[in-house]
C-alpha cells in the first residue's frame, strides 16, 4: 500500500504546526521507507511532537495529524507481516517435522 503524499493547509493559527519540523519527520518518514535499512516504528511515529507555529504561519494540526495516523498504520502493518515471516521462516521446519515423523512413528507402533 502507498501513503499518500501529505497535503497540509497553510494557515495562520495557534493550534498550527511549525512547518520546518513536520517537514523533516516527512523525509525521514520517506527515506525508511525507500531505505528498509533504517527502522522506524509506528510507535515512534505516533510519538512524534511538533511545536506550535505561532505567530508564524503553520500546516493544520488536524491535517498533519491524520496524515502521520496513517503513517503508523501502514509502518505497524508491515511490522505485523515481518513478524508473520519470521515465525514461518524454516525455524519451525526444524521442530515441526521431526515432531511430525515422531509422532507418525508412534502411532503406527501403536496400531500394528
Amino acid at each position: 500500500m502507498a501513503l499518500p503524499p501529505p497535503r497540509f493547509d497553510v494557515i495562520a493559527s495557534a493550534d498550527a504546526y511549525a512547518t520546518p519540523q513536520v517537514d523533516l519527520a516527512i523525509g525521514r518518514i520517506a527515506a525508511s521507507f525507500e531505505q528498509p535499512g533504517e527502522p522506524l516504528t509506528a510507535t515512534h511515529v505516533l510519538g512524534l511532537r511538533f511545536d506550535a507555529a505561532a505567530p508564524a504561519m503553520g500546516y493544520d494540526r488536524s491535517q498533519v495529524d491524520s496524515w502521520f495516523r496513517r503513517v503508523a498504520l501502514e509502518l505497524a502493518r508491515r511490522e505485523q507481516a515481518a513478524d508473520d515471516r519470521r515465525v514461518l521462516d524454516g525455524r519451525m521446519v526444524l521442530v515441526v517435522l521431526p515432531a511430525l515423523a515422531l509422532l507418525t512413528a508412534l502411532g503406527w507402533w501403536l496400531t500394528r
